[in-house]
């Protein structure tokens, strides 16, 4: 058993340094407002480099949401992690005992040097492999919570020990093209900007130093969930933000963040641009494709797009679903396709990079890991923090990859539903949440949250 508490969790971050992740929305809670008392937080949105406070925050946060994206915003950042800091690892344990044992606590059975060394192999090997993730199907209640029927628990479990479906590539490449014609728009869940969310986009337009694009369209059913403010204060959720992101070595790039409501209970997608074109959350995209002058690459959850980015005025612009990949692989599509310069647009600046490939077969390319050049002392920091952050997610993924063990579920899973047969089959119509693949939260004494453990298939 590995243990994490909040303290160590914030302590193993800052010992990476910070961890590029993006805020969905525009977390707030001030227990001196009144009030239910709960954590406080005060996070703003959009792609941004952490600290070990904000990240637990937004790891932790429990107010205005359900179990299913409280979960989903968990794995969101351990997957930061391990894109960020996994190549690294490779090479540099050591030290690793001494700097682990100062983030976690462990039982026995992690005590001695050898066992400590076996688990730093583990993650060495872990950090180069693709992780599936697996939503359990539920449904919301009003009060926030989650009941699932008897055909949602039974799919979820086959999801769970059959699924893997590599991503439709060549699917998403015909919606790409689509995406551009007219009528195509017209059978998507999408409406014209509002104009009030328009007035938004111009007001924040000027403060912006490089050509600002914002989406011409927006998500139906969200459109009248949040209304888009020019300024993200703590009343707000979707709104507008420009700032300053600061790359490794201290240089600053402007940045800003559209946040727009999908219509759905703490679902918000953002749409991002800034001059920072090789950050960390562009490295390696699964498919890239071209479509009319642009060229898009896109980043893929399971079969579903998370990500869709392209280059053009000099800067790289970007739509990021919702922690749960509530839109569609269309409608993301349509959405960056109907993103356009709001102003001007820079002098000088070349429209779009032309150096891309366009990938045309409906394998996914082989993912390249950077070889990043670091310090001995550095790294073991970075080795001992993201174990702190991955080792429960990774450990899982490691046993559930063992064949013996894939057998013994998949026996368990036909006696118990061959015993529910004998039995006449009742299961409960509803619970008030099913099992869930990520970490969740529990309040203990006096109020306080405990993190509880996060599973990701392989």
């Amino acid at each position: 058993m590995i243990v994490a508490t909040f303290g160590r969790f914030e302590k193993a971050v800052d010992e990476l340094g910070c961890v590029y992740s993006t805020i969905d929305e525009r977390y707030y809670h001030n227990n001196a407002d009144g009030g239910d008392q709960y954590q406080n937080v005060d996070l703003q949105p959009g792609y941004q480099c952490l600290d070990g406070s904000e990240a637990e925050q937004f790891v932790s946060y429990r107010h205005t949401d359900t179990s299913q994206i409280r979960d989903a915003r968990d794995q969101a950042f351990l997957l930061d992690v391990k894109k960020q800091y996994g190549p690294k690892l490779a090479g540099n344990v050591g030290e690793f005992e001494k700097v682990f044992g100062q983030t976690v606590q462990t039982d026995p059975g992690l005590h001695s040097q050898t066992e400590i060394l076996n688990l730093a192999e583990l993650l060495i090997t872990a950090a180069g492999l693709r992780v599936r993730q697996v939503p359990f199907l539920a449904s919301p209640l009003p009060n926030g919570d989650l009941t699932a029927s008897p055909a949602q628990i039974q799919q979820s479990v086959h999801n769970f020990l059959h699924g893997g479906s590599p991503p439709p590539t060549r699917q998403t490449a015909a919606l790409a093209r689509k995406a551009r014609r007219h009528p195509s728009l017209a059978h998507l869940p999408l409406t014209p900007t509002l104009a009030s969310d328009l007035a938004a986009e111009k007001a924040a337009a000027p403060g912006i130093p490089f050509t600002a694009e914002f989406p011409r369209v927006q998500d139906l059913a969200g459109s009248g969930a949040y209304a888009v403010s020019p300024d993200c204060t703590t009343q707000v959720q979707a709104c507008v933000r420009d700032y300053l992101i600061h790359a490794p070595g201290g240089k600053a790039y402007p940045i800003y963040v559209e946040v727009f409501s999908s219509g759905q209970l703490g679902q918000f997608y953002d749409v991002q641009g800034t001059t920072w074109t090789n950050a960390p959350l562009f490295a390696n995209p699964n498919q890239t494709i071209r479509a009319g002058a642009r060229t898009y690459d896109l980043y893929y959850d399971g079969t579903q797009l998370q990500m869709v980015a392209w280059h053009e005025y000099g800067a790289v612009y970007w739509v990021d679903d919702t922690l749960t990949n509530a839109l569609e692989n269309g409608e993301l599509l349509a959405i960056a396709e109907q993103t356009a310069p709001i102003g001007p647009t820079a002098r000088g600046a070349p429209p779009s990079r032309s150096e891309h490939v366009i990938l045309k077969a409906s394998a996914v390319p082989a993912r390249s890991l950077p070889t990043t050049k670091t310090s001995v002392r550095q790294a073991l920091g970075l080795a001992a923090a993201l174990a702190t952050l991955i080792a429960v997610p990774l450990l899982a993924i490691m046993i559930l990859m063992r064949r013996r063990r894939t057998r013994q579920l998949r026996a368990q899973l036909q006696a118990t539903l061959a015993l529910a047969e004998t039995l006449g089959g009742a299961i409960p119509p509803s619970v008030g949440a099913p099992p869930t693949g990520g970490r969740g939260h529990a309040v203990g004494p006096n109020g306080a949250e405990r993190p509880t453990t996060s599973v990701s298939g392989p």
